[in-house]
């Protein structure tokens, strides 16, 4: 072969391989845009050094016809962030769980994700706080960032 032709196949592959990783991270941004995060559960509730750690238990459910399957650090739930049922940010999680494989119509259980809340954040709501802990399914409220292919989501 020429220089030509192996720069023309070059040219070609590199072509084809950022239209393919495109349409890949095209494809997952719908998916992304459309996956829902649940609080499942709280436990473990300790107090300590004016912060209160809890293990939450998140459901990842995916309502599309496509199944979530990316192998390993392309999609990964880079932060969870809490905030009481008014709208107050009181909390982080920052698990970097990655691997993850959420079936199409289907849910996938994640537990003991660490969380932290910061008692000077909640100052005076710590009642509203008390109130998400016995009941988070109802009373926690989540935004989740979330990378895939090196992308970032809120979702």
């Amino acid at each position: 072969m020429n220089i030509k032709t192996i720069l023309g196949v070059a040219a070609v592959t590199a072509v084809g391989s950022t239209l393919f990783g495109s349409n890949k991270i095209s494809k997952y941004r719908s998916l992304m845009e459309n996956l829902e995060f649940e609080v499942k559960g709280a436990r473990n509730i300790k107090l300590k050094n004016g912060i209160v750690s809890v293990d939450v238990d998140l459901a990842v459910i995916n309502p599309t016809s496509i199944a979530i399957d990316i192998p390993g650090n392309n999609l990964v739930i880079k932060k969870i962030h809490l905030f009481s049922p008014s709208g107050q940010r009181i909390g982080i999680a920052e698990p970097n769980i990655s691997d993850i494989n959420v079936p199409a119509n289907g849910t996938r259980k994640i537990t003991n994700i660490p969380a932290k809340i910061s008692l000077v954040t909640i100052g005076n709501n710590f009642s509203e706080v008390l109130n998400i802990m016995s009941n988070p399914k109802e009373n926690l409220v989540i935004e989740t960032e979330v990378s895939v292919f090196g992308k970032s989501f809120t979702v």
